[in-house]
């Protein structure tokens, strides 16, 4: 799907135009130097990070996250217009613009770095934990992750003493051909392969013209059918709050998107709230709103756990099958509940709000939805929840009305003399 000239694609390249300068001058200023000098900078730095690269770790799950040249979907062309709720890249800018350098140069080198982190961060003929995630943007984009690295990794070494249950890995949906699942069996250290996918939202509209996703119904439709004709497994990552939106349009949102992954097939479905992070548009939404902001009253689309509970209700009660598919994010819910702790302050609920959360982590192992639902009681006699009630009660649900006023006050701030020009090229329909 080509979405190159989308309204959304250039609010992106507007808000991330720094990133994409600052990208460029490192390439062009390390392209001529001296390729081992390079490598042996990043193998330095790699060193440094090992614990960072190592991101989780339990005998039930551990997951590595393995250097590369970045997400080829947030770059195209030296230039960064990725997805609108993300951004895994902006504090390493400079990073990705030498990673890519050495994958131009070398694809034995970039292989060989790949390989390095690994070992450096998780070890070699290691104890396996039940899941072990190996983690890159999209691991079955050959540019990303190319065949040279796969081999060097999976084929060439003992990375444990007894094989995982299961690996997982990211991907986008795009991605998912019987050729590449294919290449990833062919030595995969484990009895099974999952391949998580960022749907984001079942609404196709929503994800491509105003998420930036540029992934089709078909694609996911056709990514779920290879992985299950390859006797692999699929998860869809879910959002809980779209930038922009109020909260009574993120949790709809959130709840038909949910009821959509399940009827689409997915194996296994994870409730990802939104969080602020670097140069998203959650974030710039936030930055100019407020009483003087251009984007003054305008919602961020962060929801309050408040909402996150009332929609996983929600969907436990109407369709309780999907209790056994629904997972919760073990990297966004803790950033979500500090985020809303800064937000709510030492309020008289902060121990309702904190239980809610560890009810929430604690779903991942037990799936008692009793605990959710007695939790949910209680949320329901605070303060938090009275005023999220209050909210909710007057916000619209006609979420294509509320982007496009954003999207005009977004023009305005951004582009000033052609902000029209711009604005025309928003597609709602």
């Amino acid at each position: 799907m080509n979405m190159k000239n989308n309204f959304i694609s250039e609010v992106m390249k507007s808000l991330w135009s720094e990133q994409s300068e600052l990208y460029q001058d490192v390439y062009r200023r390390f392209k001529s130097n001296p390729l081992n000098e390079l490598v042996e900078e990043l193998r330095k730095r790699i060193d440094q990070s090992a614990g960072l690269i190592r991101g989780y770790d339990s005998p039930t799950f551990s997951e590595v996250f393995l250097p590369s040249t970045g997400c080829s979907h947030c770059l195209k062309e030296s230039v960064f217009c990725g997805c609108s709720f993300c951004d895994f890249v902006s504090n390493d800018v400079e990073y990705f613009a030498k990673m890519k350098v050495i994958r131009d140069q070398s694809e034995e080198a970039y292989a060989q770095l790949i390989c390095y982190a690994f070992k450096t961060s998780r070890g070699e003929n290691v104890s396996a934990s039940l899941s072990e995630a190996i983690t890159l943007f999209d691991s079955l984009d050959v540019d990303e992750f190319p065949d040279t690295a796969y081999y060097m990794l999976f084929g060439q070494n003992q990375l444990y003493k007894k094989r995982p249950f299961q690996v997982e890995i990211e991907a986008r949906a795009s991605s998912v051909t019987k050729d590449r699942l294919c290449v990833w069996k062919s030595h995969l250290p484990a009895r099974r392969l999952i391949v998580r996918m960022g749907v984001e939202v079942g609404d196709e509209l929503l994800r491509n013209q105003w998420l930036n996703k540029s992934i089709t119904d078909n694609e996911i439709y056709q990514a779920i059918e290879h992985l299950k004709e390859s006797k692999c497994k699929s998860n869809a990552n879910i959002l809980i709050g779209i930038p922009g939106l109020n909260e009574r349009q993120s949790i709809n949102m959130f709840i038909d998107s949910v009821l959509w992954a399940d009827v689409a097939g997915f194996d296994q479905i994870v409730l990802s709230p939104l969080i602020y992070v670097g140069a998203s548009l959650q974030s710039y939404i936030a930055t100019h709103n407020g009483s003087e902001g251009a984007l003054f009253d305008c919602h961020t689309g962060f929801v309050s756990i408040c909402a996150i509970y009332e929609g996983l209700v929600s969907i436990l009660l109407r369709e309780p099958s999907v209790i056994t598919k629904i997972g919760i994010s073990v990297f966004n819910m803790p950033v979500h509940w500090k985020q809303e702790k800064q937000a709510i302050g030492n309020s008289e609920d902060e121990e309702f709000v904190r239980e809610a959360y560890d009810g929430l982590m604690d779903f991942n192992v037990q799936r008692d939805v009793h605990r959710i639902l007695s939790l949910y009681s209680n949320l329901q006699k605070t303060q938090l929840y009275s005023r999220y009630q209050s909210r909710v009660s007057t916000q619209s649900s006609n979420y294509i009305d509320t982007i496009y006023d954003l999207s005009k006050k977004l023009s305005m701030l951004l582009w000033h003399k052609d902000w029209e020009d711009k604005l025309n090229t928003l597609s709602l329909s």
